[in-house]
C-alpha cells in the first residue's frame, strides 16, 4: 500500500537534516517514554526507562498517542532490520500482482486507512511506485541496526553490494528482480509454478513471521537452493543458469515440454500428464545436465541456450520450426528430470536440437519470440529461424514452398548488414513477433547506439510510422519521441526491450520511450487528454507518471527496465 511505500522510503532515506526516521523514532520513543512513566513507580530510575527504550524490543509496547506512531516505527525497524525494500516503478496489468501493487486480501495495518484503498488496482497507465520487499539473509541472527545512519554504513560493506540490483525481468504475468550475489526475486503469477513455488502457496510471502502479518508486510523470498547467473521469463515459464557453474535449470509450464525437453510419442509432442504439483519442480532438460550454458532465452511453448562452447540449443514446440531438429539423446539418471517426467523420459522422444554455424563461429546470445528463435554470434551476425508470417525472420522467403515450416528449422542469416561479419551488432531483442538489434560502432563515444528493427509492425510495434503491417527485412530505425509538448526530437538510443506487441528505447539522458500495443497501459504513457487510453501508438512516445528516482542520499542513475506480456517495470540502481 501507500503507507507501506511511504515507510519504506523513511527506513532508507537520509535528507539535508539527517535521517528521514529520526524524528519518527524520536516521537515514538518520547511516546513509549510517558507511558511507561505513567505507569511506574517513583522509584524507577529515569535512565532504567531510556536503556529500556533503546532496546528495539521497546517499538513493540504500547505507547500514550496515536497508534499509528508505534505501528509505523514497528515497520521502518522492520524493514532496517529484517527485510530489504527494492523501489521500483510500473505501469500495465496487475491482474496477476505482478506490479506489486496492494490487493484486497492485504491490509495497510495503518489505522484510519480505507478498506477501499487496498483494492487491487488491475491496470496503470502510466508509471507508478512499486515496493518490492524482501527478506535480509541471516536477519534473526544478525545485530538489529538501531537508526538509518547505521543501515547506510552496512549497506556500503562489500558484502551488501550483492544485494545490489543486476536486471529486471519480466514474462507473461510474472516479473523478476536478479540481484549482482544471484538471488532471483520472483512475483506475479505462478498458476504453473513459474514461481518456483508451489501454485497452491501464496505468490510471495511464505512467512509466517507474526510482526510481519501485522504490519501487513508482504517480503518476496528468493528462489531456493540455486544462485542465478541468467534468468529469462516466458509466458508462464522460467529458465535460469546457475552461477558459477552455469548449469541450466528451468521450472513452470511444460505443456509442449519447453522444460524437460522431451515430449510423449502418446500425446503427439505434448506433455498432458504433468502433475500441477511438480511444475515449481527446478528441472534441467533432458540430456543437458553436464552442459555449461551462458545465455537463455524462454518463448510462448519453447526455449533456446548458447552453451559455453558457442553452440545454440533448442527444446519445446516446433511446429513452426522454432526450434532446430531434435537430436536423439538417451535419458540418463544424471537428467535431473523429477517425478513421473523421469519415469516417462525414456519412452517418449526429446525436442532437444543442436547447431553452430558450419564456419565454427561461436554463438553469444540468443532471443525467443512466440514462434521464432534469434541468435547472434561473435561476429556481431545475426541467425534466425521458426515462423516468418510477419517477417521475423528478417530475409526474404527464399522457399517456395511457404507452408512448410519445418525448412525454416535451421538457422539462417538476415539480409542486410547484421547478416554480414562484423556489424557492430552487439544485443538482440525480442517481442512476439517482432526484433530489435542494437549495433554499436568501435569509436561510439556515448553518442547511443544504432537500433534495426524488423517483423510485427500492425500495432506500432517497431514505432515506424507507415503503413506497412509488417517489415520483412531489417530496417534501420531513426526514432523520433513525441514529448510532453507534442514537440519531435531524435531518441539518442542506449538501450532496448521488447514487450510482447510493444517496444521500449532507454535514451542516453535517461529517459523512456515506448511503442506499440497498449490495450492494457502497458506503454506508461497515460491517458490521452480526454479521449481515454489509445490501445496503440504507431509512434515512439515518452513514458508519463512518476519520476524514477531512488530515495536520497542515492545518486544511482543507471536504469533497470524490463516489459513483458502486458506490463512494464523499471528502477534506478
Amino acid at each position: 500500500t501507500s503507507t507501506h511505500l511511504k515507510t519504506a522510503i523513511i527506513s532508507v532515506a537520509i535528507g539535508p537534516s539527517g535521517p528521514n526516521d529520526l524524528y519518527l523514532l524520536h516521537l515514538h520513543s518520547f511516546l513509549a517514554q510517558h507511558n511507561v512513566a505513567s505507569h511506574q513507580t517513583p522509584s524507577l530510575a529515569s535512565t532504567e526507562v531510556a536503556t529500556e527504550l533503546a532496546s528495539p524490543s521497546s517499538l513493540e509496547g504500547d505507547h500514550s498517542g496515536d497508534t499509528d506512531t508505534g505501528e509505523l516505527a514497528t515497520m521502518v525497524k522492520l524493514l532496517q532490520s529484517e527485510y530489504r525494500p527494492y523501489f521500483l516503478f510500473g505501469a500495465g496489468s496487475n491482474e496477476h500482482g505482478q506490479l506489486l501493487l496492494p490487493s484486497s486480501a492485504s491490509g495497510s495495518g495503518v489505522e484510519g486507512e480505507e478498506e477501499g484503498d487496498s483494492e487491487m488496482e488491475t491496470e496503470v497507465d502510466e508509471l507508478t511506485e512499486l515496493l518490492l520487499v524482501t527478506p535480509r539473509a541471516g536477519a534473526g541472527n544478525d545485530k538489529k541496526m538501531n537508526n538509518t545512519a547505521e543501515l547506510q554504513l552496512s549497506s556500503s560493506s562489500t558484502s551488501n553490494a550483492d544485494h545490489n540490483p543486476q536486471s529486471l525481468h519480466a514474462g507473461g504475468g510474472h516479473s523478476a528482480l536478479l540481484t549482482h550475489g544471484g538471488d532471483l526475486y520472483l512475483w506475479g503469477w505462478n498458476d504453473a509454478g513459474q514461481l518456483g513455488r508451489s501454485a497452491s502457496s501464496s505468490s510471495s510471502c511464505t512467512s509466517d513471521h507474526s510482526t510481519t502479518k501485522s504490519s501487513g508486510l508482504d517480503p518476496v523470498h528468493p528462489l531456493s537452493n540455486v544462485k542465478v547467473a541468467t534468468v529469462d521469463l516466458g509466458h508462464a515459464h522460467t529458465l535460469v543458469i546457475e552461477k558459477g557453474t552455469g548449469r541450466l535449470f528451468g521450472f513452470g509450464e511444460n505443456g509442449r515440454g519447453q522444460i524437460c525437453g522431451f515430449a510423449s510419442a502418446a500425446s503427439s509432442g505434448a506433455i498432458t500428464n504433468q502433475p500441477p504439483q511438480q511444475q515449481h519442480a527446478l528441472q534441467t532438460p533432458l540430456g543437458l545436465s553436464k552442459e555449461h550454458f551462458v545465455d537463455v532465452a524462454a518463448g510462448l511453448f519453447h526455449s533456446a541456450a548458447v552453451t559455453k562452447r558457442g553452440e545454440l540449443v533448442t527444446w519445446g514446440c516446433g511446429r513452426f520450426g522454432q526450434c532446430l531438429v531434435p537430436t536423439k539423446v538417451p535419458y540418463t539418471t544424471q537428467d535431473g528430470l523429477v517425478g513421473s517426467n523421469a519415469a516417462a523420459a525414456a519412452s517418449s522422444s526429446s525436442t532437444v536440437g543442436r547447431w553452430h554455424p558450419a564456419d565454427g563461429s561461436k554463438l553469444v546470445q540468443v532471443a525467443c519470440g512466440r514462434r521464432h528463435t534469434v541468435a547472434l554470434d561473435e561476429h556481431g551476425r545475426v541467425w534466425t529461424l521458426g515462423d516468418n508470417k510477419y517477417g521475423q525472420l528478417g530475409r526474404r522467403q527464399r522457399s517456395k514452398d511457404v507452408t512448410n515450416t519445418l525448412a525454416n528449422a535451421e538457422p539462417q542469416l538476415v539480409d542486410g548488414p547484421l547478416g554480414k561479419m562484423n556489424s557492430g551488432c552487439d544485443a538482440i531483442r525480442s517481442g512476439w513477433s517482432h526484433i530489435l538489434a542494437l549495433v554499436r560502432s568501435d569509436n561510439d563515444s556515448g553518442g547511443g547506439a544504432m537500433m534495426y528493427g524488423w517483423g510485427r509492425n500492425d500495432k506500432g510495434q517497431l514505432g515506424m510510422v507507415s503503413t506497412e503491417r509488417h517489415v520483412p527485412v531489417p530496417q534501420l530505425l531513426k526514432p523520433m519521441s513525441n514529448a510532453i509538448d507534442s514537440s519531435e526530437s531524435a531518441i539518442s538510443i542506449q538501450s532496448a526491450c521488447c514487450g510482447a506487441e510493444s517496444s521500449h528505447v532507454l535514451d542516453v539522458g535517461g529517459n523512456l520511450h515506448s511503442t506499440g500495443w497498449n490495450e492494457h497501459g502497458n506503454l506508461a504513457i497515460g491517458l490521452d487528454g480526454g479521449s481515454g487510453r489509445q490501445d496503440c501508438y504507431l509512434s515512439w512516445t515518452v513514458t508519463s507518471g512518476v519520476r524514477v528516482v531512488a530515495p536520497p542520499p542515492s545518486k544511482a542513475e543507471r536504469k533497470l527496465f524490463a516489459a513483458g506480456g502486458a506490463h512494464l517495470i523499471t528502477m534506478v540502481t
